[in-house]
C-alpha cells in the first residue's frame, strides 16, 4: 500500500504558524468562556423581583374528595397579589393592613411542614430552587399558606388540607 506524503500545514500537520494562531484562539476560548461558566447562580428573588405579585387564577385541587366537594359551590377562583394589597376572597377578603411578605423564602417541604402544619400533601415542586413558601401575613396575622414554585405555577394550601394550584 502506498503512502503519500502530505505537506506541511495540511490535514494532521500544522506549521509553527499555524500551531501558535490555533493555541492563541484556544486561550481566547478559554478567556472568554470561563466567567461565563464560573457565574454563580442567581439569588432566590427578593421582594423587589417578587415573580409571585400578580393576579393567579385557581387551576385542579389536590386532596380528600370532601374537601374538593366543599369547594364545588365556592364563587372564589382566584388570588390577587400586590406589593400593597392581597384579595384573597377564600380568606380574609381584601387587605392592606400591615400586608407582610416576609415569610415567603425557599423551604423544603419539611421545613414548611413545620412552619404551616402537617395538614396538606406538599407536592415535590416546591423545593425546586427559585421557589418560595411561607405564610402571606394580614393586619400581624396569618393570612395565607401559599407556595410559588415559578411565574406559572404556585399553591395556595387551604382548610381541610385541600391544595389549591396557582396558575
Amino acid at each position: 500500500m502506498l503512502q503519500r506524503e502530505m505537506p506541511v500545514g495540511q490535514g494532521l500537520f500544522v506549521s509553527h504558524q499555524g500551531r501558535s494562531a490555533l493555541i492563541r484562539l484556544l486561550i481566547t476560548i478559554l478567556a472568554l468562556a470561563l466567567p461565563i461558566t464560573m457565574t454563580p447562580a442567581a439569588p432566590p428573588p427578593r421582594a423587589a423581583q417578587a415573580f409571585w405579585l400578580k393576579h393567579w387564577r385557581f387551576g385542579p385541587m389536590l386532596g380528600s374528595p370532601a374537601a374538593r366537594a366543599a369547594m364545588k359551590g365556592v364563587d372564589a377562583h382566584y388570588i390577587d397579589l400586590r406589593r400593597d394589597r392581597i384579595d384573597h376572597p377564600l380568606g380574609d377578603g381584601v387587605c392592606t393592613d400591615r400586608l407582610d411578605y416576609s415569610d415567603l423564602r425557599h423551604r423544603t417541604r419539611a421545613a414548611l411542614a413545620k412552619d404551616i402544619g402537617p395538614f396538606w400533601r406538599l407536592p415535590a415542586a416546591i423545593e425546586r430552587p427559585g421557589s418560595v413558601s411561607g405564610w402571606i401575613r394580614c393586619g400581624g396575622f396569618n393570612s395565607a399558606a401559599v407556595a410559588f414554585v415559578h411565574p406559572r405555577l404556585g399553591y395556595l394550601f387551604f382548610e381541610n388540607g385541600l391544595v389549591i394550584t396557582l396558575q
